[in-house]
């Protein structure tokens, strides 16, 4: 299917080519506002990995203390 731009057809419902521009003072939807809280929580989570820490060897210890009392499918690839 094509988006033609029809007025009032489904591509001006779901913000296709047919779409009319939103007025400055609109409020954006729930969508869009989890869109956005979910790529600030993943910018976030970005930044923390970027930590000095996770290259020196005490991570890997750290890391490797934690493989007691995993299975061994996941406690052997740890050690």
């Amino acid at each position: 299917m094509s988006d033609i731009a029809v007025p009032g057809g489904r591509a001006a419902e779901r913000g296709g080519p047919a779409a009319k521009p939103q007025a400055a003072g609109v409020t954006m939807d729930a969508r869009r506002a989890l869109q956005l809280a979910l790529a600030g929580i993943w910018l976030l989570d970005g930044v923390l990995q970027y930590q000095s820490f996770m290259y020196t060897s005490a991570f890997a210890k750290m890391l490797a203390a934690t493989a007691d009392g995993n299975p061994s499918v996941v406690g052997r690839p740890i050690t």
